[in-house]
């Protein structure tokens, strides 16, 4: 079995990070028998517990054991996998900047608690950066810190004063990744010295000094969601990148515009219809337009927020909306699947799968926007 897999009790069963950081949720079956393989047992002796224990027939115990195994060896959690996966780089030297080249973009934003320098080399990702952050741009020469997205030889750096945060292709090939990573740089120096346990991929609105929250996947309809609830009422915290503080537990507001994809312009037209004037930019091969939103809308940088519900998203072809509970292991495997960049350290991990526990979760199916709002009013202004 990998040396590099750390294992947390969590629930019945385990939760396990694996040696690239992806985290898995066990049952209690696959607890029993992660443990047995730690154990030293070979597929021999698991077959003849099962056939002891479970009545299985030896060739089906059998099948079913080698399925499980040969799954856990392809995701690395039985040996370290050969390729680097998410958040593992090759050490690195630190990008410079060529003296003589002027960035495409050089500005200073005020996103957390003290403002930031960002410069960056690529045209059409400096566009997206500023298209997020154009509203929170500050003249301010004296930025605590500075976030570059540095070009060299065929490849592009982010990273934040002499710490490479992340490496890969050049922005114009891979706009997705530097966009995402020069935007998490930024919000972690904005928020400097505070400890997260976790920066969720998910959207979120609050109303009475609490919050909730729409993690998913990007096309789930979060930003969607939380913008038609900003228009009703709501005030905007968060889209796409929600910091999840250690020991308070509390969602520290993001300023970045929202993004909205095409398909969701007419939805919103009636809440914000300045939408609809909104330069278009190009994503993921998607078209977006980036949400403008009233400081009235915002909650302010100072003040993070408790978080009153999870609520995961699923659009239906038809039926009215409905709020239905998960448990704990659900809402788990969904907020990994949604991409959220947890901290995976054991002690890290074991406060955000306690937290987990403690907060109701739910999946809110739905077909037409306007009557989901309502269960999501509800979830917020309960005390």
């Amino acid at each position: 079995m990998s040396e590099l897999a750390t294992a947390l009790p969590w629930q019945d069963g385990l939760a396990i990070v694996a040696s690239d950081g992806a985290v898995y949720a066990l049952d209690a079956s696959g607890r029993r028998l992660w443990e047995a393989l730690r154990a030293g047992w070979g597929v021999s002796d698991l077959v003849s517990a099962c056939v002891a224990e479970g009545g299985l027939a030896a060739h089906v115990a059998r099948r079913q054991i080698k399925r499980a195994l040969a799954s856990w060896r392809e995701i690395g959690l039985l040996e370290p996998p050969h390729a680097l996966g998410p958040g593992m780089l090759e050490p690195v030297h630190v990008l410079a900047r060529q003296p003589a080249r002027e960035p495409a973009l050089d500005g200073v934003y005020l996103v957390g608690d003290r403002p930031v320098r960002v410069r960056c080399d690529d045209a059409a990702l400096a566009d997206l950066i500023e298209a997020a952050c154009g509203p929170f741009r500050v003249d301010d020469g004296a930025a605590a810190t500075c976030v570059d997205v540095v070009e060299r030889d065929g490849w592009f750096g982010v990273h934040a004063e002499d710490v490479l945060l992340a490496k890969a292709p050049m922005p114009t090939t891979s706009l997705a990744g530097a966009r995402h990573r020069c935007l998490t740089a930024l919000l972690e120096a904005a928020r400097f010295g505070r400890r997260w346990l976790g920066i969720l991929h998910a959207s979120a609105v609050a109303e009475r000094g609490g919050c909730v929250l729409f993690p998913g996947e990007s096309g789930a309809g979060k930003s969607t969601i939380a913008a038609a609830l900003v228009a009703t009422g709501a005030r905007f915290v968060t889209d796409d990148y929600a910091p999840l503080e250690a020991g308070s537990l509390r969602i520290w507001p993001v300023p970045y515009a929202p993004s909205v994809k095409r398909g969701s312009w007419g939805l919103l037209g009636r809440y914000h219809p300045a939408l609809q004037r909104a330069p278009i930019h190009k994503h993921r091969g998607l078209q977006l337009r980036y949400l403008e939103l009233d400081g009235c809308c915002r909650m302010p940088l100072d003040e993070g927020l408790p978080v009153r519900a999870l609520v995961f998203l699923r659009r239906e072809d038809a039926g009215e909306p409905e709020l239905r509970p998960i448990d704990a292991n659900q809402a788990l495997t969904r907020l990994c699947h949604a991409a959220s960049m947890l901290d995976r350290r054991p002690e890290m991990l074991a406060e955000t799968l306690h937290w987990i526990q403690s907060i109701p979760t739910y999946e809110l199916s739905y077909r037409e926007l306007e009557p989901a709002l309502g269960p999501v009013r509800s979830l917020l202004r309960e005390s």
